[in-house]
Order: structure tokens, then C-alpha cells, then sequence
């Protein structure tokens, strides 16, 4: 989704975290296929976070060039308010939400796991900022765990916190995007659901 300073030899971009390191990719391609015969080239800057912090952002004139956000909600939104083109807004991806663990074999197949409780932490990307988080409370409300679950809640503010908690070990499981453990060069360990 782009804004009217969308052309610039400098693009702001404001980016969700869980597609910040496909972003950063695409940029240096960008990067590097924008240069001029002077060898100058266009300079992308990324912002990394979660759709909501960005969303308020730009909602209060953050200069971002393009959002890239985790929802298709709130590029609607911006859309509707006037904050960004009309007609510049595009899905670029789909997510998948996952239960995963740096543990290998100890989520199962069925996410049974989360009945046994036998975790201090579950990490889950907040609610109220993230999409993944909304997402992952959407699931624990459909098992009908979200209320017994409280106390074990750690909440990232954005997906890519969420995983930092994981894999530090600091939280024993945890809501992630599929992306973050599948990639085309490294398949990160564990188990997940």
C-alpha cells in the first residue's frame, strides 16, 4: 500500500515484522536494480513492528512511504480514512499461524500440549497491536482456553518478539507465524502444530 510520497530516491517503509526478513531481501534487489548509471540507486529504509503500532503511526502522520501490514484490517482502515492512495492496496501474502516449540516432539500433532499445561509461559504476540496475536487469541478462545491461560501469557509486542521468547527459551511454546521456522535456505527445529 503506498502513500503520495511513494516516489522518492529514499522510500520509507514500514513493514510487519514477520515479513521483515523477505522485506529486507526485496529491498536490496530493489536496491540494486534501481541504480543509476552514476551507480547512485534508491535507498529503502525498513521499519520493522507490529500492523497496529504501525497503523497508529500512520494514522498520526508517520512519513512512510509503503505499509506492508500482517491484515488486510488495518490497510482498510488507512485506506478508509484517507491516510494512504486509494486503490494502492494489494494482498502481497497470506500467513499461517502455528503452536510451536524449539523443543522437538514436545508440541503434538493435535496441540494437546496446551490441555496439559505443563509450560510456565506461552508466548503469544499482543492482541491489540499484532494480527498473529489477535490471530492466537481467536484460537485459544475457540478451545476454550484463553481464560485458564492468562496467568501463562507472555505477550510480545509484535510476531517477531514472540519468537524471541520461544527460542531464547524463555517461554516453553508459543504462537508464531510459519514463516519464522520454515525458510527456503534454513529449517529451524522443534515441533509445532
Amino acid at each position: 500500500m503506498g502513500t503520495s510520497q511513494a516516489v522518492a530516491d529514499e522510500l520509507k517503509v514500514a513493514v510487519a515484522s514477520n515479513f521483515y526478513p523477505t522485506m529486507k531481501l526485496i529491498a536490496k534487489h530493489f536496491e540494486l536494480k534501481t541504480a543509476g548509471s552514476s551507480g547512485q540507486q534508491h535507498k529503502v529504509i525498513l521499519i520493522p513492528g507490529s500492523s497496529g503500532k504501525h497503523y497508529a503511526q500512520i494514522m498520526n502522520g508517520a512519513p512512510f512511504d509503503m505499509f506492508f501490514s500482517a491484515d488486510t484490517e488495518h490497510a482498510k482502515l488507512l485506506e478508509q480514512e484517507g491516510k494512504v492512495d486509494s486503490g494502492t492496496r494489494f494482498t502481497y501474502a497470506k500467513g499461517k499461524l502455528i503452536l510451536w516449540s524449539s523443543i522437538d516432539n514436545y508440541v503434538d500433532s493435535k496441540g494437546e500440549v496446551l490441555n496439559k499445561k505443563d509450560f510456565r509461559y506461552l508466548a503469544i504476540a499482543n492482541p491489540k497491536l499484532a494480527p498473529y496475536g489477535k490471530s492466537a487469541e481467536e484460537v485459544l478462545r475457540s478451545l476454550k482456553l484463553w481464560e485458564n491461560l492468562q496467568g501463562r501469557l507472555v505477550r510480545g509486542e509484535n510476531i517477531a518478539q514472540t519468537f524471541q521468547f520461544i527460542s531464547s527459551g524463555n517461554a516453553k511454546l508459543g504462537f508464531v507465524a510459519y514463516s519464522q521456522i520454515k525458510k527456503p535456505a534454513l529449517s529451524i527445529g522443534g515441533s509445532f502444530w
